[in-house]
């Protein structure tokens, strides 16, 4: 198999990677984003990223009907050890958190007397809070590398659906 071929099929296989992470509601209503996340998958074929592939639709983890909130943030934070698919969240076992999620703790706190014990937000998405970042990976170290390569429409789709 020459090398085109092989990287056509890793590029095929990046897509349906891709595709399969979404939710069956979202997979239907997001049909007209496949040739975004063709092209998405073309450059993630071809550098490293973050966060992890299995990661990247952690936001849409929820029937599109629960969605009663949506945050929006810029994309993954840059640091591999806390980009996990949900904007503004670190993993439970990040001791030092991002400043803006301090500023959000601490408005949270200020303004509700709400005080948060983790950075992992994984049980505001199960709440019908969408943590949705405008790009939904970028490069190790790097913020705002991937704006360019699809996200920003995919992305304006997701909250398109939300408005209907």
């Amino acid at each position: 198999m020459g090398s085109t071929s092989l990287s056509l099929r890793i590029l095929a296989d990046i897509l349906l990677e891709l595709y399969k992470e979404l939710p069956a509601d979202w997979a239907r209503a997001l049909t007209s984003q496949k040739e975004n996340l063709h092209q998405i998958s073309s450059v993630l074929s071809e550098r490293s990223f973050i966060p992890d592939s299995h990661q990247i639709f952690a936001s849409l983890k929820m029937p599109i009907d629960s969605v009663k909130v949506v945050i929006v943030g810029q994309d993954p934070y840059p640091n591999p050890n806390h980009a996990m698919g949900l904007a503004f969240s670190v993993p439970s076992t990040t001791l030092k958190l991002p400043p803006t999620l301090k500023n959000i703790f601490r408005e949270l706190n200020d303004d509700l007397a709400i005080r948060n014990s983790s950075g992992d937000l994984t049980s505001w998405r199960d709440q019908g809070v969408l943590l949705l970042n405008r790009c939904l990976t970028t490069d190790p170290g790097l913020s705002l590398q991937h704006q360019s390569i699809g996200w920003l429409g995919f992305t304006e789709a997701v909250i398109a659906i939300l408005q209907e």
